[in-house]
């Protein structure tokens, strides 16, 4: 078979892989003789619509903003005659292609030249705005072409950064499907007063709007009732939220975020919508920095689909609340988390000690969060929720949440920081009876339970299937080896052995690998780093 020379040579790493497809970068396209090249390259085989497609993949917004999707353009346009012919007229590509970090690195003349090559395609604008190149070539690009706008996705790093933008977002935006802007600096709360509407109300092919900056819209815009997505900012209360929910039956994304000092207004749950909201088909909500009146609130009134993933973080004002409040909100916390797992069945979860360094709490507060750990890394978790050791039936919670079948299918359980709580958290372990690995981050503390609870002899031991223990950097190190041996000691001795014990991490130390090496169980083989 023909090697794909032309292909291998720019495979160097310039663009992450999409869809399975790479097309790379060409480090210096001078080095090829393009003619040579065509002769070797089994592409030129491939027709020119399925060429086009691979190309087109190569131009995707991904999450990851490090992507080099301009400089894969650029040099792909470079590896022979065919490909150029193919690439540089093609408006659809360069459309795609408007990365405002990569443009403010650009001389004059590349962003001009930018700007020709993208006719009437539709655009697609991404990326960091942050020097004063990037935001005057937006602001002109905008003015020009806004109509032809499909996805605005930027972040904002400088303050003042977006004013001369604000007038053509008011302008009408018939194309627009996705426009997401975040703000990294409170500046941007002044944001210019204006008779007209966001996208003047005429957005017909919106279906994700996020606005963490303060960008004011109407509560009864037209163009909500088609959103798949939506966020509201900390200027956005429960009597703002709940009539904009009941306009948008088909969301399916809902965050919901607050601001980093605590809320100066609580809305009381006595004084929120009474109604259900009901979104069949929202499968993700995301609080932060919420007052925890208005997470119950949130909760309770909405009714999504039993696939719900939720993720609770660094709620507000529980040290206000009173014991019955606080139940209440865990007790519809759980439901929500309890409706999920046992409808996903995840198989990766991982339990981890917090101590609370938020504004919003003391000093002191003891979370223990909980964490559906995504099948692929850099993927947002499939829930996570926060519940504080200290709060009025912050255990009873745990123990509530013990009882949902569905962690049973949980096979790879991470335990991190998770202190040693006699009893209270001998409920939740049992729980995931079908981990098979168990990873230890940082000690080994409530490794102590599993073993010396006098309970446990007239029971199956936790965690019946465990065959391998992974354990990562260990703080106090004699002690957690000491509770981690007592505990495979243990295995063995009630005929569950554990076979496997890998460490991960820093380079063990001669008095450490010799510390493990004297402690031996049968049957057990220890992996050093």
């Amino acid at each position: 078979m023909q090697t794909l020379t032309a292909l291998e040579q720019i495979r160097c790493g310039g663009a992450s892989e999409r869809h399975g497809i790479h097309l790379g970068c060409v480090m210096d396209a001078s080095d090829f003789e393009l003619s040579r090249r065509e002769k070797r390259c089994a592409f030129n085989f491939l027709p020119p619509e399925l060429l086009m497609e691979i190309f087109l993949k190569n131009t995707e917004p991904i999450d990851n903003w490090s992507d080099d999707r301009l400089t894969t353009a650029r040099y792909t346009s470079q590896v022979c005659q065919k490909w150029r012919s193919l690439v540089l007229p093609s408006t659809c590509i360069w459309g795609r292609l408007l990365i405002m970090h990569d443009v403010e690195k650009a001389t004059d003349e590349w962003r001009e030249e930018l700007r020709s090559r993208l006719g009437d395609a539709m655009l697609c604008i991404t990326g960091f705005i942050r020097e004063t190149s990037s935001r005057s070539f937006l602001a002109s690009l905008l003015n020009e072409k806004w109509r032809n706008v499909q996805i605005f996705d930027v972040r904002i790093s400088r303050p003042r950064a977006p004013d001369a933008i604000w007038p053509t977002l008011h302008s009408e935006a018939v194309n627009l499907e996705t426009f997401r802007v975040e703000a990294y600096y409170q500046v941007y709360h002044s944001t210019p007063s204006t008779s007209r509407p966001i996208f003047d109300n005429v957005a017909p092919q919106l279906r994700h709007f996020h606005a963490k900056s303060i960008i004011p819209f109407s509560p009864v815009a037209p163009w909500l009732s088609n959103l798949r997505s939506i966020s509201f900012n900390s200027t956005h209360d429960i009597s703002f939220i709940f009539p904009i929910l009941k306009l948008t039956p088909l969301l399916e994304t809902l965050e919901v975020w607050g601001n980093i000092l605590p809320a100066r207004v609580v809305i009381h749950e006595e004084n929120a919508e009474p109604t259900s909201i009901h979104l069949p088909g929202l499968t993700w909500l995301h609080i932060s920095r919420r007052h925890f009146i208005e997470v119950f609130s949130l909760l309770e009134h909405i009714t999504p689909s039993p696939c719900c993933g939720l993720v609770v973080t660094w709620m507000q004002g529980r040290e206000t609340g009173t014991s019955a409040d606080i139940e209440r909100m865990y007790a519809a916390m759980v439901k929500w988390i309890s409706a999920f797992v046992n409808s996903h069945r995840p198989t990766f979860v991982e339990l981890k000690s917090e101590v609370s360094s938020d504004p919003g709490e003391s000093s002191d507060a003891h979370f223990l969060g909980i964490r559906g750990v995504p099948e692929y890394p850099h993927r947002k978790p499939l829930f996570e929720v926060k519940i504080c050791f200290d709060d009025p039936g912050g255990y009873f919670a745990l123990r509530e949440l013990a009882t949902c079948p569905g962690f049973s299918f949980v096979q790879r359980l991470t335990l991190a920081y998770v202190p040693e709580t006699g009893d209270e958290l001998l409920p939740l372990y049992q729980a995931f009876s079908g981990v098979t690995k168990l990873i230890i981050i940082g000690y080994c503390d409530s490794m102590q339970a599993f073993q010396h609870d006098s309970r446990l002899q007239r029971q199956v031991p936790i965690f019946p299937l465990l065959h391998t223990m992974q354990v990562w950097v260990l703080e106090d190190f004699p002690a957690s080896v000491g509770y981690m041996f007592d505990f495979l000691e243990y295995r063995a001795g009630v005929g569950l052995p554990v076979s496997l014990l890998k460490w991960f991490g820093n380079e063990l130390t001669q008095d450490q690998k010799d510390c493990l090496r004297q402690c031996q169980v049968d049957g057990l083989v220890i992996e050093m780093p």
